[in-house]
This record gives structure tokens, sequence and C-alpha cells, in this order.
């Protein structure tokens, strides 16, 4: 059975979504090389995001040293952490929908509702609309976690965007994974790097 992550979702429609030919070439080739399963460095603003969720587990678990860190930014970390502490972390989860798996990792799971833990250099309200992750695991935990909430900073401040359970959710999900499959049958090489992707999950 195929597997399909949000992430990967999301990197589709976001390359898909792009006019300009040369900021779509860039989007093609880092989704190409996440289906090749080339590692990549993580960039600056991916880094910060990194670093920031360790720290909130740090706090959680008595570890962080804020020392180096200005207190806005600590109080930040410290904001998300009593959010989530009660939490389970990285917790996996799956369902099939369309002879498809849909998977991913959850950042925190408390006992009916999901928390992805965001940063961002500027936050507009709906700005994580669109996104597949809360479709995925919502309709992953379906009848078990009914919310969902994006736990948002920019190092200045925390925002919450929520999100409940809808069955539009599941036809929005369809549409995406038969979008997916329809552009296969237009682009070979990124067919042949999907088709070495299901390869290396079913190893």
């Amino acid at each position: 059975m195929s597997r399909l992550s949000p992430t990967l979702l999301d990197s589709f429609h976001y390359y898909i979504g792009i006019e300009d030919d040369d900021r779509a070439g860039i989007a093609r080739g880092e989704l190409l090389a996440r289906l090749r399963g080339e590692k990549t460095p993580p960039n600056e603003a991916m880094q910060k995001g990194i670093d920031f969720e360790s720290n909130v587990w740090h706090r959680i678990g008595g570890t962080y040293h804020h020392e180096d860190h200005k207190d806005v930014y600590t109080q930040c970390v410290e904001g998300v952490a009593d959010l989530v502490c009660s939490c389970m972390p990285q917790v996996h989860v799956e369902r099939e929908l369309d002879g498809v798996l849909l998977h991913g990792w959850i950042d925190a799971l408390g006992p009916n509702v999901i928390y992805d833990i965001k940063t961002t250099s500027r936050y507009a309200i709906g700005k994580y609309l669109k996104n597949h992750q809360h479709r995925v695991y919502l309709y992953c935990l379906e009848g078990q976690a009914p919310f969902f909430s994006y736990l948002v900073s920019d190092f200045r401040n925390i925002y919450k965007e929520d999100y409940a359970w809808k069955p539009s959710y599941k036809d929005d999900l369809k549409s995406s994974i038969a979008r997916w499959f329809d552009y296969l049958d237009t682009d070979l090489e990124m067919l042949k790097a999907w088709e070495q992707k299901q390869i290396r999950d079913a190893a």
C-alpha cells in the first residue's frame, strides 16, 4: 500500500500552485529530493524551528538552560511547554484512505487534542488553513482526538490556530490524493522517484 504524509502533500500542492517558473523549479527540485530520500541540511529558519521545539521538550524535562536566550524567547518556550507538558510527544499515526496509507508524526498528543508546534518569522490569522496536517491527523484519529491546534511562535508571541474534525476533511484528502496520482501520470521523473520511495518504504 502506498504511503503518503501530510508533508509530502503540502510540498506538492505548494509546488503546483507556484506561477513563477524559477520558484516552481526550485520547489520541484525540493519535492524530488524529498521523494528520493536525499538528506539536505536545514536552512536557518528550519533550524530555528528545530531548536525551539527541542527547547520546549527540554523545558518540560527540566534541562532547558535559557541563559543564552532573551526573556521573551524563554517566555515563548515556557508558554508552549505549559500547553503540551501533559501530552505524549512524537506519536505516529496512520489510517487508510482510498487505498493509500496516510501517516505522520504528531508533535504532541493530548486526551482530546493534537498539537503541532511551528515557528515563523511572521504570523497571520489562518496561516495554516490549507495545510494537510490537521486534515490528515484528525482523520487518522477520528473518534479519538477531535481537536487540532497549531501552536505557533514568532519567538516574541505565541499564537493558537485551532481546528476541529469536519467530515468534509475526508473529501478534501480524497481530492488531494487523486490530484497527486493524476499529476504523476504527467511527470515521469516524479513518478520514478515516487516508485523508488515505495520500494524503500516497503523494505
